[in-house]
Order: C-alpha cells, then structure tokens, then sequence
C-alpha cells in the first residue's frame, strides 16, 4: 500500500533486484558521498534523475565524464558503467555526451547501447538531453534497431 501511495504522490518505485525502492532525495544513497570540487570541473558533477527515474551518477576531469547508471525502464538491473565527455563554451554552459553499455555482472549483456548528448545551463537545475538507443536484432530487422528520444534529468545532489 505504501507504494501506492508513493504512485499517487508522484513518486515512482525503482526496483533494484527482488527490492522495491520508493525514489527518494537520495537514491540508492548515491548522494550520502558528495563529489570533491576537483572532480567536479564541468560544474555539474553528482546525482542525476529523469522523469522516468533512472538514476546517474558521475564526475568530470579534464573534459572527460565517469560514473554510473540505474535504468528504470526495460530488463535492466543494477548499475552500469557510463562514460562520456564535456564542454564548456562559457563559464554558465555546459555540453555533455556520454554512452553506457548495457552489461554488468548482475544482469549480463543486453546487446544494446545508449548515447545522450546534452546541455545544462547554469540558471536552471534541468540537463536537457536527447539519446540513441541501439539494440541488436538480425541484418534483416535493421529497420528497428535504433530509437531516439529524450530526457530531462534533474539534479538530485
């Protein structure tokens, strides 16, 4: 019942494993380890979560972005590694793009890959991104192996 109402007051469960989760101010407790101001050269290091709750996590040195990714959408579980880089055009803007590759020891190799590319500007707590998600399938179903869309992330911690 608890989960219900969480649905109801806009929260979504994120089931992590056979342990159903209600998306918190700290997911997963991603944010109980804040990120050292030098690894946080982009301006925009730390939690991340969109509006179907996936969750990210990551830092950015040198024009390069690490960190990891929770899925809340499809056969996924656990977390897997992302890996990117970033701009910054003037000292308000950031341009991001990263790539996670769905395989990790708890689920296995999902045979897909996603790319977003995106841009945060410093006057709003939203990363605007569109993404690419590949998945195999046969030569003969090539028509269907991409999608394109969107997220918007909000920045949790």
């Amino acid at each position: 019942m608890m989960h219900l109402a969480a649905i109801v007051c806009g929260l979504l469960p994120i089931v992590l494993g056979s342990q159903m989760l209600i998306a918190v101010d700290n997911p997963f407790g991603l944010c109980d380890l804040a990120v050292p101001d030098h690894q946080n050269e982009c301006g925009i290091a730390g939690v991340w979560r969109n509006q179907l709750q996936s969750v990210m996590k990551f830092t950015c040195i040198g024009g390069h972005i690490e960190g990891k990714y929770f899925t809340s959408v499809g056969n996924a579980d656990g977390f897997y590694t992302l890996s990117g880089k970033y701009l910054k055009p003037d000292d308000d803007t950031t341009v991001v793009g990263w790539v996670v590759a769905f395989s990790n020891d708890m689920y296995g190799n999902s045979n897909s890959t996603t790319a977003w590319s995106g841009i945060h500007y410093a006057d709003e707590s939203t990363l605007y991104t569109h993404w690419l998600l590949t998945h195999f399938y046969p030569r003969a179903q090539l028509w269907k192996t991409t999608m394109i869309n969107h997220d918007d992330f909000k920045k949790v911690c």
